[in-house]
């Protein structure tokens, strides 16, 4: 499984660029088992860092019903909440520190 290309590029220019915060990609992939038609998909990862705080994202992509969601602590985003999610969470982590 290859992370989406549009979806990695409005990501940095959107949150990379304006606030400051790295994102690393990690591509999920798909288990499959001999024998037998079981898979098991590990989800793309997106950690996203500032100030010494990480917050892990989890993206399953097209293999899920939901392709278009982001998921962020068992809660379900699109790209526009989970970006307005992620500007919050670093902006109160920075608030705790001052």
């Amino acid at each position: 499984m290859i992370f989406n290309e549009d979806t990695k590029e409005a990501l940095n220019n959107k949150m990379a660029k304006h606030n400051g915060i790295k994102i690393d990609y990690y591509d999920g992939y798909i288990v499959m088992f001999d024998n037998v038609s079981v898979h098991a998909i590990t989800p793309h990862r997106l950690v996203f860092s500032k100030n010494g705080y990480n917050l892990l994202v989890l993206h399953y992509d097209e293999y899920h019903e939901d392709n278009d969601l982001f998921f962020v602590d068992g809660e379900k985003y699109t790209l526009l909440t989970m970006k307005k999610y992620i500007r919050n969470y670093f902006k109160n982590k920075s608030n705790i520190n001052v």
